[in-house]
């Protein structure tokens, strides 16, 4: 965010329910070029709310290749009071990624935030669970350009050592080592189980493509992620948090 939307405040309605949001809508997001999904959460997904307050909803819009947070919208109890956190969220654009692995204190609304963004990771083909490998495959591969089909194949029938049209833990290894990237087994291994589709116990060259192209997707979000952002700072101070 620039310092230009500091001034930007959530607004509250003292409604009953409560009325609580910050940022863009999803249709507001889209019509000015976000490619963005949202995460939903019913007060009856987290204890409090259960035996409390049952009636309510916080959604997280977000942009779906950063996980970006740009908008929150909340209904029910302490709507108002549990904005300030969803401002946070956008100012700051925590990834959805972040949220789904925070612990929140037991028996209180604010894990509802968790919730919304478990709900929105469903949503996505490359969630939480390649994130992290995406973090540890793009410290020094420059893949921004996605190869075709031909040159993948390529690529994957030259470190296919086996010829048995799988990749395996050595293989891949191999592979990113040459990309200029030096990553761990660990990660691998981990890799091997996310894209496994199959559950074959190697890549695939389908998967193998897959892997590539979110990988690909990644990298472009951080150019992405520049264009949009003084775009959103402008939204924001323009509309003062008010939805379109």
């Amino acid at each position: 965010m620039n310092d230009t939307s500091d001034d930007t405040f959530p607004v509250g309605i003292w409604t009953v329910p409560e009325i609580g949001y910050y940022g863009y809508t999803k249709e507001k997001a889209i019509e000015e070029g976000y490619d963005v999904e949202v995460g939903e959460a019913t007060y009856q997904n987290c204890l409090r709310g259960r035996v409390f307050a049952p009636e309510g909803l916080i959604k997280l819009v977000f942009e779906k290749q950063s996980g970006a947070v740009i908008g929150c919208h909340i209904i029910g109890d302490d709507a108002c009071e549990l904005i300030h956190y969803g401002m946070a969220l956008v100012k700051k654009r925590v990834p959805i990624f972040n949220l789904c692995n925070e612990v929140f204190t037991a028996v209180t609304f604010h894990e509802l935030f968790k919730e919304a963004a478990l709900d929105g990771d469903a949503k996505l083909d490359f969630g939480a669970a390649w994130q992290g490998i995406f973090n540890a495959l793009s410290d020094g591969v420059d893949v921004t350009s996605m190869p075709t089909s031909q040159e993948l194949r390529q690529i994957f029938d030259g470190i296919d050592h086996s010829h048995t049209n799988h990749l395996t833990v050595d293989d891949l290894s191999q592979m990113f080592n040459e990309l200029g990237s030096n990553v761990s087994r660990k990660y691998i291994e981990k890799l091997i189980r996310v894209a496994d589709l199959d559950g074959s116990g190697g890549i695939d060259f389908e998967e193998f493509e897959t892997i590539i192209n979110g990988l690909t997707s990644r990298m472009r979000s951080g150019d992405a992620y520049s264009l949009h952002r003084n775009s959103l700072s402008h939204h924001l101070e323009a509309n003062r948090g008010v939805p379109k």
